[in-house]
């Protein structure tokens, strides 16, 4: 079976740390990134099953990854968590309606991680499912 590819954005290097740990225990690939510019290098060079993005960071932001990933054809439908500590930017978040976006309000538990990540990897599948040929 191939590992789903995960990457994890956030200035906080504890936090990408506990997220690996969690990921990798449950057999995902992750490379994390302390800021979002480096991140989204690499995004172009390894198209990731799955990004995790805190929303706000010195220099480029959470909504900014959205809008990076949206952009192209190549990586429009790649599913997004948010991690945010503000209910409010969630709220606000959530009323722009951007496919295949999903929230963790922090500080969450290692089950609210993994259950966010198997939803937000299901959503392609379901998608996917959606578009293929009926018999």
């Amino acid at each position: 079976m191939i590992k789903k590819r995960i990457f994890v954005i956030d200035d906080s290097e504890d936090l990408v740390e506990l997220c690996k740990k969690r990921l990798e225990a449950k057999n995902y690939e992750v490379k994390c990134f302390l800021n979002a510019a480096d991140a989204m290098k690499e995004i172009r060079l390894a198209k990731p099953d799955l990004v995790v993005s805190d929303m706000k960071m010195p220099g480029l932001n959470g909504l900014e990854v959205c809008d990076f990933l949206r952009s192209s054809a190549q990586t429009k439908e790649i599913p997004i968590i948010l991690m945010t500590g503000y209910k409010g930017k969630r709220q606000y978040v959530e009323s722009l309606n951007i496919q295949y976006l999903f929230f963790l309000l922090k500080p969450f538990e290692g089950k609210e991680l993994l259950s966010t990540v198997q939803a937000a990897l299901d959503s392609t599948v379901e998608f996917d499912e959606r578009l293929a040929p009926k018999p």
